[in-house]
């Protein structure tokens, strides 16, 4: 059903000064680390979610996105107003409205099957109808009843960007000490989450 158009692998290996590491990584499911240039993805995840993790990761170096501090109230704010971003921008990327309208007409409204037909998580297609258009909005609703959405969503990835420390990946070395574990970003109407952020300090 998806053609793939935007491939961040594709767009990984066309950046010379980006080097993607897929490794164990156990307190992170995706790290950017701006200074050396390092994207590390958590190889436990399944291929949707690596094909993902590396999207947000991209968006987070195209929007200048170089550091994650959780350490304080307004770090904090920082931080998720830099995931809604990237969050956003990834989803543009991945998530078509030609074919969300397809994918509706052929599979139906529930946003599980949605989002496998299209390739992508469910919590990427609700980040892309979140930011539709209302021409795209318009278009969406007349291909069919609106998308059944789960009760709650699964939790976001744990995403991570700064120069960190610890042994996170076999024969990766980092290097620093406060880490945002958990951003669960809050959606519009019967999809809103609550924000939990939970700080960890390492090595």
């Amino acid at each position: 059903m998806h053609t793939l158009r935007y491939s961040p692998t594709a767009d990984s290996l066309g950046r010379d000064t980006v080097t993607v590491t897929y490794a164990a990584l156990g307190i992170a499911d995706q790290i950017w680390m701006p200074q050396k240039g390092l994207i590390l993805i958590d190889s436990s995840l399944d291929p949707v979610a690596r094909h993902s993790s590396l999207a947000h990761m991209l968006a987070h170096l195209d929007l200048g996105h170089r550091v994650h501090d959780a350490g304080t109230a307004a770090g904090r704010e920082h931080v998720l107003r830099q995931e809604v971003a990237a969050d956003t921008l990834v989803a543009g990327r991945l998530v078509y409205v030609d074919d969300i309208v397809a994918a509706l007409l052929v599979h139906g409204s529930d946003a599980s099957t949605l989002a496998y037909a299209l390739g992508v998580s469910v919590s990427t297609l609700a980040n892309r109808m979140r930011s539709l258009a209302p021409a795209e909005w318009d278009r969406i609703r007349l291909a069919g009843p609106p998308i059944t959405w789960p009760a709650e969503l699964p939790a976001a990835p744990r995403c991570l960007i700064g120069e960190v420390s610890a042994a996170w990946a076999p024969g990766v070395r980092l290097r620093t000490t406060r880490v945002p574990a958990v951003v669960d970003l809050p959606l519009s109407g019967p999809l809103r989450q609550r924000v939990a952020w939970t700080c960890q300090a390492v090595g």
